[in-house]
């Protein structure tokens, strides 16, 4: 194995992409309990097989609102809550993990180098868009330590013959900022560990939501409000709500749950995924084709596909409701397998929302679009639909404190991280009024 020196690290090469580049404060205005439920999600690293922190968070939520609730979990780290009982049994499914890496190897000289998880599918550019990142990995303690991606110095690179590829993962090097291997893990690195790109949720101008893994989470916070607003007296038959790890390794949670439940009608939550190159649609490699706002997408593995059976129930609910409701493409849920495989039933149906910059760091929603996947669900489920007693519109601020005056080093953290454009300054407005003093007044007041 070749020894590098200490490298330069630099973010800003892909700054533009990135979701700093369109940074909102956390602390700024934004929509109610489902931003929280997405800020907490999102922020909670969850690798296939290392799901568990997300996991204890969805139960935490869930038994908030609702102590009563009876949920389990299995030895997969499935979460699973029951409610009703009789027929029809209906299963709603959504994802809780995120491609990742796993660290395979600790050098002499303190770098790490990492495995990919999951080692199988199509993810363009994601090794390249780690290069400078920050990352975050967590030792056998669950706690999460900082390390740093290298990447190649824009100021050497110029006259190099053969500069490393950064899609090769053989060329990834992370920095916890150890010497040697010894000392990178008493810092808490080991082999195995999982290690996730550093990352922080944004709501951007109020209307969209942008975060790395957003897209692998939006059906978690979908089914958590569904849960929230939901009428138990209302419900038909049994109702299944799982929260499945390993879906990137294979679909094993969702097979698990298959298996278990045995449904009479599934419903799967989640993105539209990547697949291998249709011979009838030469340039179709992957899915969502609708932009944001499109509302519920419904994902088929035919493009030219005509909704029927559950998904043409799933197209009147949303006409009589006035839910915007599109086809898509996307791959089968399960996929091959030389093993057999659960059967699912023939009434199933794969709902999404459209995402920007998939698989991404600066991966991007629509607000309008969860919501109203949730409407569709509720829907589905009751014969109508109702808010939570906290409306999503509602603000969920973390102001300072009134009876403590601001540092300066708060008001500018507070001021340069909210969103701002020219010609969108509302956020900016709103954060300078929450840091006035109280005997300050604005013309706008």
């Amino acid at each position: 194995m070749i020894k590098r020196p200490r490298l330069v690290f630099f973010a800003a090469i892909f700054a533009c992409i990135t979701p700093s580049a369109f940074a909102q404060s956390n602390a700024a205005k934004v929509p109610g309990l489902v931003t929280q439920d997405m800020k907490e999600f999102v922020e909670t690293p969850a690798i296939p097989g290392y799901e568990a922190d997300l996991a204890a968070k969805i139960r935490a939520r869930l038994k908030a609102f609702s102590p009563q609730l009876n949920i389990k979990s299995d030895n997969l780290g499935d979460v699973i809550v029951t409610l009703g009982s009789g027929g029809p049994k209906r299963l709603l499914v959504a994802p809780m993990d995120e491609p990742g890496y796993v660290v395979s190897n600790i050098t002499d000289d303190g770098y790490i180098q990492l495995q990919r998880l999951p080692q199988s599918g199509e993810l363009p550019m994601f090794n390249e868009l780690y290069s400078a990142q920050p990352v975050e990995i967590q030792t056998p303690s669950g706690k999460w330590i900082n390390g740093v991606v290298a990447g190649l110095s824009v100021h050497l690179l110029p006259g190099r013959l053969h500069p490393p590829d950064p899609s090769d993962i053989e060329n990834m090097w992370v920095d916890v900022g150890a010497t040697s291997a010894g000392q990178a893990k008493r810092v808490g690195a080991d082999l195995l560990s999982p290690v996730a790109i550093d990352r922080m949720f944004y709501s951007l101008d109020s209307n969209f939501y942008a975060s790395p893994a957003i897209g692998d989470r939006f059906g978690d916070v979908a089914l958590v409000e569904l849960l929230r607003r939901l009428d138990v007296s209302k419900l038909n038959g049994t109702l299944v709500v799982a929260f499945v790890a390993q879906q990137w390794a294979g679909a094993r949670g969702l097979e698990r749950m298959l298996d278990a439940v045995q449904p009479d009608e599934l419903i799967y939550v989640g993105r539209l995924t990547a697949s291998p190159p249709i011979p009838t649609e030469p340039t179709l490699h992957r899915g969502p084709r609708r932009d944001m706002g499109s509302g519920v997408l419904v994902g088929e593995q035919d493009p030219n596909a005509k909704f029927s059976g559950l998904s043409a129930d799933l197209k009147k609910i949303a006409d009589e409701n006035k839910i915007p409701i599109e086809q898509d493409y996307s791959a089968a849920l399960m996929p091959r397998s030389y093993l057999p495989t659960p059967e699912t039933p023939a009434r199933a149906a794969h709902l999404a929302i459209a995402t920007d910059w998939p698989d991404t760091p600066a991966e991007m929603i629509n607000a309008k679009d969860l919501n109203d996947l949730t409407d569709l669900l509720q829907a589905y489920l009751q014969g109508s639909i109702t808010k939570s007693e906290v409306s999503d519109t509602e603000a969920a601020t973390d102001p300072v404190p009134m009876n403590t005056p601001p540092t300066n080093e708060q008001i500018l953290s507070r001021l340069v991280e909210t969103y701002g454009v020219s010609g969108h300054e509302a956020l900016v407005r709103e954060a300078v009024k929450q840091l006035l003093p109280k005997w300050a007044k604005t013309e706008t007041d």
